[in-house]
Order: C-alpha cells, then structure tokens, then sequence
C-alpha cells in the first residue's frame, strides 16, 4: 500500500528547508497538469531532472537562490498558462 519514496525526495528531508523544497515540487507539478497534454510529460520530466540536478546541494546560499529562481520559474509558468487560457 505504501509507495516508496523517490531518492530526491528522501534526500530532501535532510535539509532544514525541506518543507519549502517539497512544496516547490509538489506546486510544479501541479502546474504541469495545466500544460496541454502533449507537453505534460517533457515538462515533469525536467522539472525532476532540475531536481535531482540539485539534490547534494548543501550550501544553504545556494539553496536560497535556487529555491528564488524556482519559486519565479513556477510563478511565470503559470503566468503564462493563465494567459494562454489553460485551466
């Protein structure tokens, strides 16, 4: 019944801003699902595969700055499905 958790994730609950990180993610995908179908799947995978791409990060600057530029990267993609008029 339970599902195992991805590396990414488990690695995540290391960091004192894990919270915050699963949010990002969590709130990503979601706005994927609003990507025309034949996008969905190209835009999850690179939305995981910046993930993963960060995942040892340590330096917590870094961490800020990337948590920054995700929190931006997500707020004009949905800024852009909204424009498009994609639910």
């Amino acid at each position: 019944m339970w599902r195992r958790r991805s590396s990414c994730v488990a690695l995540l609950f290391c960091s004192p801003f894990n919270s915050i990180i699963l949010q990002l993610y969590r709130s990503a995908l979601r706005t994927a699902r609003r990507a025309p179908h034949h996008a969905r799947v190209d835009l999850k995978q690179a939305m995981r595969e910046e993930m993963e791409k960060n995942r040892h990060c340590e330096d917590q600057t870094k961490i800020r700055f990337l948590l920054s530029e995700g929190l931006q990267r997500l707020k004009e993609l949905n800024d852009m499905f909204d424009i498009q008029g994609h639910r």
